[in-house]
């Protein structure tokens, strides 16, 4: 039985929600992370999501910075026009304020697809929208590579953003950069390894622990 939902990450982070097997590509609500709880949903969403495929992934093994990742074929598809968005949605009823330390994807393009990308964390609750967290451009090419191959790594620093008890946002990660070149060139970009990391306080390690039951029950659905 698996008693820990906040895995260790770097020092004093811990990983939050993490999308690696990515099994829930049918959920209405969006697609769930590898492990969830009824204390913090955490859902991918947005106009960027458009298959889960199993002949790509990013094999490197890990997070990015963050160890844990198991190197498999299931990876997320995305649409090809400029400015698609996807949303890393976080509902939290924790108890207890979250404060988030970083998101990671690993990432490849495919032709003419996308590659540039932003991010930004919008409150719904509070109606706001923070300022770029991060940007940055997706250079490995399956065409150079393949579509299994270790990706490019992206650790964007989220540590400003926090969301209170009841509170809802998510993380909108827009991307662009596509350069047209015909409808006949395969273009499908991909990314795979997404996770997001928590610096908890006492009391959300604690409260967010609590959810081991939760997850341990899900797992044996899938």
């Amino acid at each position: 039985m698996t008693a820990i939902v906040l895995t260790s990450a770097s020092a004093g982070a811990a990983t939050l929600a993490s999308w690696d097997s990515w099994s829930d590509s049918t959920t209405a609500d969006g697609l769930d992370s590898d492990f969830s709880t009824a204390l913090v949903t955490t859902t991918i969403t947005g106009t960027a999501v458009r298959d889960i495929v199993t002949n790509r992934g990013s094999t490197d093994e890990t997070f990015g910075t963050l160890v844990g990742a198991v190197s498999d074929t299931q990876a997320l598809r995305m649409n090809k026009p400029d400015g698609s968005i996807l949303e890393i949605n976080v509902e939290n009823n924790s108890g207890a304020t979250l404060t988030f330390g970083q998101l990671h994807f690993d990432g490849v393009f495919t032709g003419d697809s996308i590659r540039d990308f932003d991010v930004v964390f919008v409150n719904v609750t509070a109606a706001t929208t923070s300022a770029s967290l991060g940007s940055g451009s997706i250079t490995t090419d399956t065409n150079d590579v393949g579509f299994v191959a270790d990706y490019d790594d992206f650790d964007v620093d989220v540590s400003s953003i926090s969301l209170n008890d009841g509170e809802v946002g998510y993380f909108q990660i827009t991307f662009d950069g596509g350069q047209p070149t015909g409808a006949a060139i395969n273009s499908a970009s991909t990314i795979d390894s997404v996770a997001v990391t928590l610096i908890p306080e006492p009391s959300s390690a604690v409260l967010l622990g609590l959810a081991c039951l939760g997850m341990t029950s899900r797992r044996r659905r899938i």
